[in-house]
């Protein structure tokens, strides 16, 4: 199963209670985001985040969604 992860574990987005807003979030398998924070922690995966939103982002960009 797919679904939303908001970015997590870098700069400011990270905080309890802190969740990063829509436009920093990609597409993430279950398995993968339960090793994100809070859940798990694969530094590997936490330090990709932000090479995963841009990538997201310019697909949509490609298709044609405004962000």
């Amino acid at each position: 199963m797919v679904g939303p992860h908001h970015i997590s574990g870098v700069g400011h987005f990270d905080g309890m209670a802190l969740k990063a807003p829509d436009v920093f979030s990609m597409p993430m398998c279950d398995r993968c985001h339960r090793l994100m924070p809070p859940q798990g922690w694969d530094q590997a995966l936490v330090d990709r985040q932000a090479e995963w939103v841009l990538r997201t982002q310019m697909m949509a960009l490609e298709a044609g969604v405004e962000l």
